[in-house]
Parts: structure tokens; C-alpha cells; sequence
């Protein structure tokens, strides 16, 4: 009996202690909350009954209680409730809302834990439906559009994204019939619902009229323009191209010989002028890009290209060529302006064949209104596309600064054509105020001059009368 009561002393201490270890270990482990689920996705068109859990991982002792925020879309109403228990359970109100998340905070003693939040979604409404159609449609005329793969209890709502461009007749079920207003891009909108009040929405891009380029607000309304130099001597065929146009279904390229201020310069024998690889000046591709061989003449050309559909066509492409003495421009491709030059060409358009060129050290230059309106005979030349600087025709009036003595330099006068072959040069060694040349055996025109002072080259165009 003796032994019977040590046994159960024995175990009474034991437990005491074991209790005791254990109350110590839950108190020295950090207080974690977690809830669950920690997201829901919410079955279509239905209203589900969902538990919601705040689950004290570590057993942390104390007495808890929680503060959950219910936001819209739940039978409960909006708020803040505070509970003794950590089980919630929501539905939701209706089936075409998604109720908002679910947000608890355990408390004790005043101490409120991290906020847990539960993440609600609804499950997303798809549909297999699909838009069939032609994909261009005349302006001033009209095309039909079916829609297949609609479920039972599904309904369709047709919309034009664009009215100005194309507008919407007789819609049903299964289709619509849009009409043609303006060229353009516009989107057929077919907007489904379903039973429970979800909707999505199908498209399909249009387009109305003849191509439509990008960029239509850019200063070109979208064309392509350039300029290109190639040389005669060159063999192989040259690639032209652009990024194509996604509604256009043919490329109409040209090639236009320019009336220049130059004749064509062409060999003796053997002369060849531009052509496709179809040996004409015209092709009809399915891309929009072409080669082309621009022979061996010195001459200017123009190539285009128009893009077309069933609708009509419009001009998508444009480049200038100077078939040259080399592929190289003589232009000033920097289009540096004149007066931050070494020199200044005193009077353009030249007179008498007589080039005056004066040492830009002057205090001011000014110029008559008319003097600045006809400097834009100089501007845009081709194949000079870019803006040339702006020499001022007649003789602009130069206050000269102080008179410098007689120095030594070398200076290199060359003039070209605009096929960019020199035909003019002579090196001045010494100046005062100006440098006059001579150019009187060369023919009226448009000339490229070039003034090389050591390591610089100063460009100008001149006209010769």
C-alpha cells in the first residue's frame, strides 16, 4: 500500500512539472495568427456559404478576442464586430458583385495583433464566342458580322468603338451589320452577358475605307518620305522598303525620272536607266518592299508607292534618289546654319559667274523681307531633302568688322553638281576682306559649294544666273 502511494505521489509531481515545462514553452514561442482560407474564388452565379478562420498557430495563452471588417458585397452588413469567436461565416450577396476581402485583428489586453486579410475573387466569366466577318468594309457600304458560340442564357449587345468611322444596324443574337462612314480603324464590340448579370466582351478590329497608314497625324499624314544617294557605278540591285501596311493586300511601286535643274548624264554606249526587277518602271507587289537597279545615268528619281485594297489605295511611300558620281551627298547633312560658318557667300543667286565669299568676322548681317523670302529658293532642294541654311539671296547687307591686313591660308573652293560631281576648284592662298572666284564656263543653276578650311568643310547651295 505504501508503494502504491509513492507511485501516485510520483506521477501527481511528474505531471506538475510537465504542465509546468509546457505552459513555459507556449510562452516563450511568438504570438502568430494566421487566417484561413487566406483567398477565395467564388463559383459563378452562385452565393456560397464560406467559414472564415483566424487560427492561433502557437496556442499563445490569453483571452482573445477579434475584430473583423466586413466591406460590401456580403449579407452581413458593412462594418466593424468585434467577437469573442475567431469563426466567421460570410455569403455573398449577390451573384454579379464580388464581395470585398475579409480583414481580422486578434486583441488582447488591448494589444492588437497584425491585420490578416482573406483575398475574395469571382471566379472570371469566359465565353468561346467569336466574331466572323469581312475585316475591311467600304465606306458607303455596308457588311454583315455573325457571332457563334453563345450559351444558353447568354445574351449579346452589339457598339461601335468609333461612330464617326463606322456605325451599327440591325442587331441580333447571332449578328450585326455595320456601315461604312469614314476611312479609318474601328473596333465591333459584341458585349456578352450572362445569366447572373457577368458580362465580357469580343472585338474585332475593322477597317473602313482604303489603307489606313500609321502615324496619320504626323506631319507627313503617315507617308514615308526620304531621300537616297546611289552611286552609278553601282551593280546591284537596291532594297526599298517600309513597314507594312496591315490592311493593305497590294504595293504599287513607280519610278518617276524628275525634271532637275541637270539633264540626265548617261554613257556614251550601255546606258541604262532605273527599273524593277521586272525591267518597267512600275510592279505590282504583295510586300512592301522591292528592288530596284538604277543604272548607270546620273539622273533623279522618284519612287512611290501606293497601297491598296478592295476600298481604293492611297500613297504610303515616298523616296528621292540622285543616281550620283558616287553614293555619297555632298549635301550638309548637319544642317549647321550659315552664319555660325568661317564664311559667308555675300551674293546668292551669283551674278556675272562671279562667286564672292566673305570671312565671317562681321559685327551684324541683315537682309531685306524679300531678300529672306527669296532664300527659300535654297531650302528643300532635292536631292538636298533636308533644310539647307539659309543664304539669303540678292546681296545681304554686312557692317564689316575691322579691316584685316593681307594673311596667308589655304583655303579650297570646290563646287559641285547636284549629281555630286565636282566640276569646279581652286585653292586661295591669301585673303583681305573677300575671295572672289570666277566660275563664268559653267551653265545657270543650282551648285553645291564647298569651302574647306583645314579640317572643316563649310556647305552652301548657290545658285548661278
Amino acid at each position: 500500500m505504501k508503494k502504491l502511494h509513492k507511485i501516485l505521489n510520483f506521477l501527481a509531481l511528474f505531471f506538475i512539472v510537465f504542465n509546468a515545462n509546457l505552459i513555459h514553452s507556449q510562452s516563450t514561442l511568438p504570438v502568430t495568427f494566421k487566417i484561413a482560407p487566406t483567398s477565395v474564388v467564388i463559383p459563378i452565379c452562385t452565393t456560397p456559404l464560406i467559414k472564415f478562420e483566424c487560427i492561433n498557430v502557437n496556442n499563445s495563452p490569453g483571452f482573445w478576442s477579434y475584430r473583423w471588417v466586413i466591406g460590401t458585397g456580403w449579407t452581413l452588413a458593412p462594418g466593424e464586430y468585434i467577437l469573442n469567436s475567431n469563426i466567421l461565416y460570410l455569403q455573398p450577396a449577390s451573384t454579379s458583385i464580388t464581395p470585398s476581402n475579409v480583414l481580422v485583428s486578434p486583441l488582447s489586453n488591448s494589444i492588437i495583433q497584425s491585420t490578416l486579410v482573406s483575398n475574395i475573387y469571382s471566379q472570371p466569366f469566359t465565353s468561346a464566342a467569336t466574331i466572323s466577318g469581312n475585316s475591311n468594309t467600304c465606306v458607303g457600304n455596308s457588311s454583315t458580322y455573325s457571332l457563334a458560340g453563345l450559351l444558353a442564357g447568354e445574351s449579346v449587345s452589339w457598339s461601335s468603338s468609333n461612330n464617326a468611322i463606322a456605325t451599327i444596324s440591325n442587331p441580333t443574337q447571332s449578328g450585326v451589320t455595320v456601315n461604312g462612314v469614314s476611312n479609318g480603324s474601328v473596333n465591333l464590340i459584341a458585349t456578352i452577358t450572362n445569366s447572373c448579370g457577368r458580362t465580357v466582351t469580343k472585338e474585332k478590329t475593322l477597317t473602313i475605307g482604303v489603307p489606313i497608314l500609321p502615324n496619320p497625324n504626323s506631319f507627313y499624314q503617315g507617308v514615308v518620305y526620304g531621300e537616297l544617294w546611289v552611286s552609278k557605278n553601282n551593280v546591284g540591285a537596291v532594297n526599298l522598303s517600309f513597314p507594312a501596311i496591315s490592311n493593305a493586300t497590294s504595293y504599287t511601286w513607280t519610278i518617276t525620272n524628275v525634271i532637275s535643274d541637270f539633264p540626265p548624264i548617261c554613257p556614251s554606249t550601255g546606258a541604262t536607266t532605273a527599273k524593277f526587277s521586272n525591267g518597267l518602271q512600275t510592279i505590282t507587289t504583295t510586300s512592301s518592299n522591292t528592288n530596284v537597279n538604277f543604272g548607270n545615268c546620273m539622273q533623279d528619281y522618284e519612287v512611290t508607292c501606293h497601297v491598296s485594297n478592295s476600298c481604293g489605295s492611297t500613297l504610303s511611300y515616298v523616296r528621292y534618289v540622285t543616281v550620283g558620281a558616287s553614293g555619297t551627298s555632298p549635301c550638309d547633312v548637319n544642317n549647321n546654319l550659315s552664319f555660325s560658318k568661317k564664311f559667308q557667300v555675300i551674293q546668292n543667286p551669283v551674278k556675272n559667274g562671279e562667286i564672292r565669299i566673305r570671312e565671317n568676322n562681321s559685327k551684324s548681317i541683315e537682309a531685306s523681307e524679300t531678300d529672306y523670302m527669296n532664300s527659300f529658293k535654297l531650302a528643300n532642294d532635292q536631292p538636298c531633302f533636308i533644310e539647307w541654311p539659309k543664304t539669303y539671296s540678292g546681296i545681304a547687307k554686312i557692317e564689316p568688322a575691322t579691316k584685316k591686313v593681307k594673311q596667308s591660308l589655304n583655303v579650297e573652293i570646290a563646287i559641285f553638281n547636284f549629281f555630286g560631281k565636282e566640276v569646279y576648284t581652286k585653292t586661295v592662298h591669301s585673303i583681305e576682306d573677300e575671295i572672289s572666284i570666277t566660275s563664268s564656263n559653267l551653265p545657270s543653276g543650282k551648285y553645291i559649294l564647298h569651302i574647306t578650311y583645314g579640317n572643316f568643310t563649310q556647305k552652301e547651295i548657290i545658285i548661278l544666273e
